[in-house]
């Protein structure tokens, strides 16, 4: 079940990635130029409910990135919203000011930051938000029986 967030993982670390850049004094193509050669060609493992996705991942409201998922593979990164995007990742630059000692749990950390608002994922359209309502629901039930 721990891999099921490796999803968000990886939208966290693209997102951490891009606040230690600075994104106020960089504009989006020298930001997909640094990371593109880290993020693209990952592939998500099988346990995760994504497949051909289009993220528009933006921070503190502001886009910083879409993000296409071909065959739960990254396969490129845009400097522009995608209009036929399947979810809206936010992501509050808070999230990336707190220290993180130790061994972090992902479900929980996935549960907590949504919680507080740190994280917010909007599904595009009602098959979307049902999906991700069922996942959200999923993590929920096994964090309370993770560590």
């Amino acid at each position: 079940m721990k891999n099921i967030f490796i999803f968000t993982l990886l939208v966290v670390f693209v997102m951490n990635f891009i606040v230690a850049l600075d994104v106020t004094s960089i504009d989006c193509t020298q930001i997909k130029t640094m990371i593109s050669d880290d993020i693209v060609g990952i592939k998500l493992p099988d346990q995760v409910p994504f497949t051909d996705e289009i993220l528009n991942l933006h921070l503190d409201d502001k886009l910083i990135a879409s993000i296409l998922l071909v065959n739960k593979t990254v396969s490129d990164i845009s400097c522009d919203i995608n209009r036929t995007g399947t979810y809206n990742v936010y992501v509050a630059s808070s999230l990336f000011e707190e220290s993180y000692d130790g061994e972090i749990n992902p479900i929980n950390f996935y549960n907590e930051k949504k919680a507080s608002g740190q994280i917010k994922i909007v599904g595009i359209g009602v098959s979307r938000k049902v999906k991700l309502g069922f996942i959200n629901i999923g993590l929920k039930i096994a964090g309370w029986f993770g560590n």
